[in-house]
């Protein structure tokens, strides 16, 4: 870098002293002599100023390019230095304007040429960029044939001048010959200009310059399909998977594109032939495999597909069982398809092949909680632990694990630890607050709890963990239940959805003994999609129980059982048909 900026200074104090020269031509002897002392002078600024401007102190570097170019006001190099300096300094109107000095100054520097264009283009002036750069590929320069394509490009995409675009791509095309970039963007700008048979004119041109190169037949072949040109494509298609036998992974896109193609048709069978034929070749690997049922997995938006999508899983993954997208995109199906415990065991076997894909440990975890596994769920973290220690996420899982096992002192510890992983992360941070303070109610340091639900609800006051637990507790102690229940209204109000937060608004109202208003919220839990869960069904039943309806009670107390998450008094309430309280 130090070299660099050297042969640069050299070349600066080489223009700076041929100006002196063809100013001293015109002077006497003594002119002469000042010009030559200022000539030094102005190197020795300028000097100065690229040792502050590799430094990145960029002030400092202007300063004494100043003072450079008031000696030598005439000098290209430094103008050229003081816009380059500018643009480090975010000034680019100053800039723009030593820009366009240099160049002036100097013309047959494509630098200069290209610093102004840019400079430009930065400011949003593109139709005089464009100029700029005529201007360049107008000169005998050499090395700047890159800035046709520049030019091109600010007609395509800035200045819509599609025109314009096209005769600079053909100049191109003229000057160094046909190119598959330049192709590709003839054809964008014929299809923005609703000119297919031109793009498909193009594509045409390109894979008859390499017919054997599937790569052209295939994007050619997409252009059809996106066109409607189905008929076209699968002539192309059948020629590509028929003459491509070892290009393994054009044959299997030619073969997919043609299962999709039969599929929008109604060929069902003709489709499955497609798709039968590309993985049970065995010359096909596993990544074009998955690329396909990925793409199925996409468009899997009935039960026939989803069944075809998992039947393609099983068999890439009987097929190539080490192959770790594979097993994961089939744990990924089972998982749609509620399938918990089937779906872990898929991302487990993934994670024993590669298991450093956060992801998976995510997906794992996601599963332990919904089955309420809590020893899963700590095992699970604890291993993901020691490979991301950094991640806060993991720690509230592991701590929800020891929560969940009322082990409130490990989960207390866990919960502080993780909760110093996600200062950053504000919403992180306080869900981890309201942990710590749920293990606060748990230890019976209530007090505790509460003060740190109130800072949380302070800094966020719809929270509605922290709103639920809060309104929760305080019902389950019997405490503070009229804030208990304007929180409990507040949590409905912004979740009505939720039949959980109805179960708990129905509760603080059954503490104060308003049975009937907390029947009716519960009612109107369980109509909601997700409301039979086993906790509502028991607290259904203990209200049904306290308002008279002791049968009625008992029934929604069996309903609860079966559907689990319920008390520990559940079987002695069904079998005494009595209401007994933690």
């Amino acid at each position: 870098m130090q070299g660099f900026y050297s042969f640069i200074i050299f070349l600066w104090a080489l223009s700076i002293g041929t100006t002196t020269v063809l100013q001293a031509q015109k002077k006497g002897k003594k002119d002469a002599v000042n010009d030559q002392e200022d000539r030094f002078k102005a190197e020795s600024h300028l000097t100065e100023g690229m040792k502050f401007y590799i430094l990145d102190n960029y002030s400092n570097a202007l300063v004494n390019f100043k003072k450079a170019l008031a000696l030598q006001p005439e000098s290209p190099g430094i103008h050229y230095q003081m816009a380059e300096t500018y643009i480090k300094l975010k000034n680019y109107d100053d800039a723009l304007d030593h820009a366009e000095k240099a160049l002036a100054l100097d013309a047959e520097n494509k630098h200069c040429y290209v610093l102004l264009a840019r400079l430009y283009e930065k400011q949003g002036k593109f139709d005089k960029a464009a100029e700029v750069y005529e201007r360049l590929l107008e000169t005998t320069l050499t090395g700047i044939n890159p800035y046709y394509y520049e030019l091109a490009l600010i007609y395509q995409y800035q200045l819509k001048d599609y025109k314009q675009a096209l005769k600079t791509f053909e100049k191109i095309e003229q000057t160094f010959g046909m190119s598959e970039e330049v192709i590709q963007q003839k054809q964008q700008i014929y299809i923005q200009q609703g000119k297919l048979e031109l793009a498909i004119q193009e594509g045409t041109r390109l894979t008859d310059t390499d017919p054997k190169n599937p790569k052209y037949a295939l994007a050619l072949a997409e252009l059809f399909i996106a066109n409607s040109q189905t008929d076209q494509a699968v002539v192309l298609l059948e020629k590509i998977a028929r003459d491509n036998p070892e290009e393994y992974a054009a044959h299997a896109q030619a073969n997919m594109l043609l299962a999709d193609i039969y599929k929008s048709q109604g060929q069902g069978q003709k489709a499955a032939t497609r798709i039968d034929e590309m993985v049970n070749d065995p010359k096909v690997d596993a990544d074009a495999k998955v690329k396909v049922l990925i793409g199925l997995m996409a468009e899997a938006n009935t039960e026939a597909l989803k069944e075809e999508a998992y039947q393609l899983a099983t068999q890439i993954v009987d097929q190539h069982p080490n192959h770790v997208q594979a097993t994961a995109a089939l744990a990924d199906i089972l998982l749609a398809q509620h399938q918990l415990k089937e779906a872990r065991v898929y991302y487990e076997k993934a994670l024993v092949l590669d298991n450093a894909q956060f992801e998976l440990w995510y997906q794992v975890l996601q599963i332990d909680t919904q089955l309420g596994e809590a020893d899963a769920m700590i095992k699970h973290a604890e291993e993901a632990l020691e490979l991301f220690p950094n991640q806060a996420i993991l720690w509230l899982y592991s701590g929800t694990g020891y929560f969940e096992k009322r082990d409130y002192n490990t989960a207390f510890e866990v919960f502080e630890l993780g909760q110093s992983y996600a200062i950053s992360n504000e919403m992180l941070y306080n869900e981890f607050s309201v942990r710590l303070a749920d293990c606060y109610n748990g230890l019976g340091q209530f007090e505790k709890a509460d003060a740190l639900y109130g800072e949380v609800l302070e800094k966020d006051p719809e929270n509605e963990h922290a709103l639920n637990n809060y309104t929760y507790y305080l019902a389950l102690r019997g405490e503070k239940l009229k804030l208990a229940e304007k929180q409990a209204q507040k949590l409905t109000t912004l979740h009505p959805d939720n039949p959980i937060y109805w179960d708990t608004y129905a509760w603080v109202l059954d503490k104060q003994g308003d049975y009937r208003e907390a029947k009716k919220l519960i009612e109107k839990a369980l109509k909601s999609p997700h409301g039979n869960q086993g906790s509502i069904l028991e607290h259904y039943g203990d209200v049904l129980f306290r308002l008279g309806q002791k049968e009625e009670a008992v029934i929604q107390w069996r309903k609860a059982k079966d559907a689990g998450e319920v008390s520990e008094l559940i079987d002695k309430k069904i079998a005494e048909k009595k209401l007994y309280e933690q």
